[in-house]
């Protein structure tokens, strides 16, 4: 398996993020991970690269789900399947607010294809936070923000 990473080497380098990967790898990841589930190896194959882009890259190709709602694209150059995420509550909103969902959120899933209207594609990532998802709690905000890698659509 492949893993595409956006990394700010600013904040954090490519051997930190190894190490990361390896501890989480090594105490579990996921729902079931507090079982011990969810553990797995690196190994990496090659030195760590940045991935090889088209020359004239006109696309997105979305690495997480995200709110592509009311941006600037380009309608008949976008395809994805819609996603609806349940979000819940964390610890503290629950017991403070009684209420533990989020009302349910429309998201274009991983894998979306979506062309800006704009030739910018320097961003690295597209979507937004929604408002209005809770109605325990009017300041909750689901994350609506994915990583993107650029490809070429003809």
């Amino acid at each position: 398996m492949s893993l595409i990473v956006e990394l700010d080497t600013d904040r954090l380098s490519v051997a930190e993020l190894l190490e990361a990967l390896q501890w989480i790898g090594l105490h579990g990841y996921g729902k079931e991970a507090s079982c011990g589930l969810g553990k797995f190896e690196i190994e990496l194959a090659s030195e760590p690269s940045k991935p090889a882009t088209p020359e004239q890259p006109n696309a997105w190709l979305t690495l997480a789900p995200c709110a592509p709602q009311g941006l600037a694209w380009h309608p008949a150059r976008c395809y994805y399947q819609v996603l609806t995420r349940f979000g819940r509550h964390g610890d503290i909103a629950v017991h403070q607010s009684g209420g533990v969902f989020k009302n349910p959120v429309l998201m274009a899933a991983t894998g979306a294809v979506l062309s800006p209207k704009e030739a910018s594609l320097a961003q690295g990532f597209t979507g937004q936070g929604i408002t209005g998802v809770s109605k325990t709690i009017d300041a909750t905000v689901q994350k609506g923000y994915a990583p993107v890698y650029p490809v070429e659509m003809t």
